[in-house]
């Protein structure tokens, strides 16, 4: 079951690819740990909707209504990735800009740390670790199934550079 929650996450990742923004995507997995990273645009951290800040919505749209005087939309990309950081005791999310890394700390799938430094990294991109609650799920990650998923995702995008658990595929 842990799989396609790592699917899931990933395939947001691709997206940035497939839509011309990014060239490279690095998973790392261990247990009930996961670290997706890719060299993208990053979330849009500015943006906001009716009010509502954008990652906000992403990562805590099974809150909706949220609170707000306005009827914010229902945006359906975000409720899978709201719908994983429910079932992770922990996600923290970075977004790269040029000049600033912005982090979100979630615990059992609330905000609970928000911190901006600086990028000395000078990378753009989002990246998103975590471990997913081993109490919901006592299997531990297939490794080989993710790793052939994998293969097939580089197989039909074959300029992507993909970095799976320290190895290019």
């Amino acid at each position: 079951m842990i799989t396609p929650i790592l699917r899931a996450l990933f395939l947001y990742h691709l997206a940035e690819y497939q839509s011309g923004n990014a060239t490279s995507i690095k998973i790392d997995v261990q247990n009930h740990s996961f670290r997706i990273s890719d060299d993208g645009r990053g979330h849009a951290i500015h943006r906001t909707i009716n009010g509502l800040p954008y990652l906000k919505l992403v990562y805590s749209h099974l809150e909706y209504p949220f609170g707000l005087d306005t009827d914010t939309p229902i945006q359906l990309h975000t409720i899978g990735i709201s719908l994983i950081n429910s079932l992770c005791c922990e996600l923290v999310v970075t977004v790269y800009e040029a000049e600033k890394a912005h982090t979100k700390h979630y615990k059992d799938g609330q905000l609970d740390k928000d911190e901006t430094r600086e990028n000395q990294e000078n990378f753009t991109g989002t990246t998103v670790e975590g471990k997913i609650k081993p109490t919901l799920f006592s299997d531990e990650i297939d490794l080989q199934d993710l790793e052939q998923w994998l293969k097939g995702v580089k197989s039909v995008n074959k300029q992507l550079k993909l970095i799976y658990n320290g190895k290019e595929l």
